[in-house]
């Protein structure tokens, strides 16, 4: 985890929480949400065995899922967004094996 950690901030990321191991020591690593990835840094390209979440923004319904399939791993993926018919035709466009749609209007 700390060598993906590493590469994606020397690569320009940013931390927003987390980010090392945990207080407690042992194998323990603080869920960490990372942002302003580089496409080639390789927490982009490498599956994490930890808690890691990567906020990636996209600017259309096409480049969403087109996004989240470049990647050769991957067992979730998430949109936030206020319209639900967005959420939906970005759904329908990313092959993994679970999404995340909203309940309720925003």
């Amino acid at each position: 985890m700390a060598a993906l950690v590493d590469d994606a901030v020397e690569r320009g990321a940013e931390v927003l929480t987390g980010g090392g191991p945990g207080e407690q020591g042992g194998y323990f690593w603080q869920p960490t949400l990372l942002s302003g990835l580089d496409p080639q840094s390789r927490v982009m390209t490498e599956e994490p065995s930890g808690p890691l979440a990567l906020a990636v923004p996209c600017t259309g319904v096409e480049d969403g899922p087109a996004m989240a399939d470049a990647l050769p791993c991957g067992l979730a993926s998430y949109a936030v967004t206020a319209d639900r018919a967005t959420s939906y035709a970005v759904s329908e466009g990313i092959a993994d094996y679970l999404f995340s749609k909203p309940v309720s209007e925003a």
